[in-house]
């Protein structure tokens, strides 16, 4: 059985889909806090964990929590994954999704780089890898800025694009490794049907400057666009104020895609790791969101 905590985030949908190639649907146990139809009801106590994985040969830990209070997200990323580290059987195999958060916000990074958690998402996400590694058995992801057709934030910012504006953080000039979700979701479920694994896997598409990322999207839109810097420290500013209603203002976000990182990954190809090409994969999403009429 292949059990998978946070079944219902994004990136496990698109696992999800690339293990159904491979396995029946009988074979998955999907965890998630909120009921939901097709899928398996959990606290996330080490007591109800213990008893739903006591037969799970695989477990694909994709719950946590990247926006928010501090409080929660510690409970979500760290408290969690110890319980579930407690609640495996010694035979089965652990797969964890961290980010790149952990190396820092400017960086040029491989698998082997020294970690340098900069902010509180990402030492969340650097204490709960080390929980994992104590498990004897266990693969660690190190995912980029993912981006795809289920991530609507994005939407919010193309719709701004469509109009010529271009809200880019700071100068534009720092490098951003926007990551096709797709990619990453095929090299996970590759990863699971090998008999032997790395202990980290960096899967983290070539970066590009922030601004070039608009310039794509707009010529895609066939708009010309007009740069609107925001500081970073104001845009910052405005992630505390109460009448923050998006996810583009959130503050790991404005610092993930404000950073300067650019990766170079050594291991990922042995899992199937082929990043799309930017301009393809934002082409991908924009034509999704005008086939659902939203763009």
């Amino acid at each position: 059985m292949i059990a998978i905590t946070g079944a219902t985030s994004r990136l496990a949908f698109w696992v999800i889909k690339d293990l159904l190639k491979r396995v029946r649907r009988e074979r998955l146990l999907l965890l998630t806090r909120k009921a939901k139809k097709g899928f398996v009801q959990t606290d996330y106590s080490r007591e109800d964990l213990s008893k739903k994985l006591r037969n799970a040969r695989i477990v694909l830990h994709f719950a946590g929590r990247v926006f928010g209070d501090k409080r929660e997200i510690w409970k979500a990323n760290v408290e969690l994954t110890e319980e579930l580290v407690n609640s495996l059987p010694k035979k089965a195999k652990l797969f964890f999704s961290s980010s790149i958060a952990v190396y820092g916000k400017n960086v040029r990074a491989n698998e082997y780089t020294k970690i340098n958690p900069d902010t509180f998402y990402a030492r969340t996400k650097a204490r709960a890898e080390q929980i994992v590694s104590s498990f004897p058995n266990s693969v660690i992801f190190r995912i980029g800025t993912l981006y795809g057709e289920n991530f609507e934030e994005y939407l919010k910012v193309l719709k701004l694009i469509k109009r010529g504006i271009c809200p880019v953080l700071g100068k534009g000039n720092n490098l951003i490794p926007l990551t096709y979700v797709k990619d990453v979701s095929k090299a996970i479920a590759h990863s699971v049907f090998r008999r032997k694994n790395e202990s980290i896997y960096l899967l983290a598409s070539p970066s590009y400057p922030q601004k070039h990322v608009f310039e794509l999207a707009a010529n895609l839109l066939k708009v010309k666009p007009f740069f609107f810097h925001i500081p970073v420290s104001f845009a910052l500013l405005l992630s505390k104020l109460n009448f923050n209603s998006t996810k583009f203002l959130d503050k790991e976000l404005i610092l993930s895609l404000s950073s300067n990182r650019e990766f170079f990954p050594k291991n990922s190809k042995k899992i199937g790791f082929s990043p799309t090409p930017l301009e393809k994969g934002i082409k991908s999403v924009i034509n999704f969101w005008k086939r659902n009429s939203k763009l």
